[in-house]
């Protein structure tokens, strides 16, 4: 809706910037932001430069952040992108070559970390999504150490 005169208080840790943009749009004839700032300013108009500069962090921080939420063919390309990374699929391909040419190496590596840890934080362990690239990565380790 517009006004003669919008205010809005800016917070760092919550507003959005299409929130902003909203409130500092719809005055007819002034838009005032208001930053929280970890200080306060003095009785007179003029902040000091550390002040103003907290100011525009607070500004800063508020236009990188996005409230609004991705459309349902953003998330499936993120998805399909996140799938098709380097970063998922070198773990997978090194799991693979791991249980094709050494397929007793996670046993020989579940024997090593049971007998080094606690029990209950071993079975953690093992028991993790992750363990089979811990256990190649903990074979690969001692096979250059050894």
């Amino acid at each position: 809706m517009t006004v003669d005169t919008s205010h809005i208080l800016v917070d760092p840790q919550s507003t959005s910037r299409e929130q902003l943009y909203v409130a500092a749009t719809r005055g007819r004839e002034s838009n005032r932001m208001y930053a929280v700032v970890e200080e306060t300013l003095e009785a007179d108009a003029h902040a000091p430069d550390h002040l103003r500069t907290s100011i525009i962090d607070a500004l800063t921080a508020v236009l990188a952040r996005e409230g609004v939420e991705r459309s349902a063919t953003e998330e499936i390309q993120r998805e399909q992108d996140a799938a098709a990374s380097v970063s998922t699929l070198l773990p997978t391909y090194e799991d693979a070559v791991a249980r094709v040419y050494d397929p007793d190496q996670i046993g020989r590596m579940e024997a090593i970390v049971t007998d080094v840890l606690d029990a209950g934080i071993a079975d953690r362990v093992v028991n993790d999504e992750a363990w089979t690239h811990l256990a190649s990565r903990l074979s690969t380790a001692s096979r250059c150490l050894g």
